[in-house]
């Protein structure tokens, strides 16, 4: 009994080490997407999307006023990284 009482400790701790390192992917995954997205869109390389540059993306134009919380008329890269961390991006299954 005390063998599996310790199998199941190590077994639970390993889980929650998955879904933190999971998490450390995504925030990964997400500076890497800012990083990709300000290289298409930023055209004058101040370190801002405007509402102008953002019309190049179809999901940045649609989704603007909301990535733009401090409504300056610009997103920046954090503004950008908040809202792809408070949304990510569903996960696909595989299918045999």
């Amino acid at each position: 009994m005390k063998y599996l009482l310790i199998l199941g400790m190590f077994l639970g701790f390993g889980t929650f080490a998955h879904v933190a390192l999971a998490e450390d992917d995504a925030d990964d995954d997400n500076a890497q997407r800012v990083e990709r997205i300000f290289g298409r869109l930023d055209t004058n390389g101040d370190g801002l999307i405007s509402r102008e540059e953002a019309q190049k993306g179809p999901r940045m134009r649609r989704r603007f006023d909301i990535i733009d919380t401090d409504k300056d008329g610009f997103v920046s890269r954090a503004e950008l990284k908040a809202f792809l961390d408070a949304h990510p991006r569903p996960k696909h299954t595989h299918r045999n």
